[in-house]
């Protein structure tokens, strides 16, 4: 019996180490990879009651998520548009009809409507239809939350086209899951 050894590999070598840990490939992922792209955000049966919500990152940003009082889920960038000071910052939890921010008390319907902000609101020069929270896009599919860190995403398409190629493994899986009685 002889044997022969194969210098080569019939393996694909993985990527150079510095493509795990440069802070350059980094940066570079976030603006054309993260902040681009839909990107699933976990199970729309997590924020089920009108008020529920949840906190995610994309990147650099953090997005809330929350169901409003049609049942409908909105994203908005979990920041408030007067002084920049995060809304929400546990990672989930329930408003009780509205979302305050704790420093200055402005305050946010669910749909994203400023809703109130003391001395300013009766102000007649201020315009309060323009200082709303800023919408993320977010489409769910199949039970999950899929949401883009810009509006509209820059690719040009929704979730569901982005994702053409791989709809059927995704629902295979909801089928699965579904079979076994967990509720993506």
């Amino acid at each position: 019996m002889t044997t022969t050894a194969r210098s080569e590999t019939s393996f694909t070598s993985t990527l150079p180490g510095r493509y795990y840990y440069d802070p350059a490939i980094y940066e570079l992922e976030q603006e054309c990879i993260f902040s681009q792209t839909w990107v699933c955000g976990g199970r729309a049966g997590t924020i089920s009651t009108v008020g529920a919500y949840q906190t995610v990152s994309i990147g650099r940003e953090s997005i809330l998520i929350v169901r409003n009082r049609e049942s409908k889920l909105n994203a908005f960038l979990n920041v408030c548009r007067h002084r920049g000071s995060r809304l929400c910052t546990g990672s989930a939890g329930h408003l009780k009809g509205s979302i305050q921010c704790r420093y200055h008390a402005w305050t946010y319907g669910l749909d994203g409507r400023l809703i109130g902000a003391p001395n300013v609101l009766h102000d007649e020069r201020f315009d309060r239809t323009a200082f709303g929270l800023v919408p993320v896009a977010l489409e769910v599919w199949e039970g999950l939350i899929n949401r883009c860190g810009k509006t509209p995403c820059p690719s040009g398409k929704g979730m569901k086209a982005s994702l053409s190629a791989t709809r059927e493994t995704i629902s295979v899986f909801a089928r699965l899951c579904k079979k076994r009685e967990v509720v993506p």
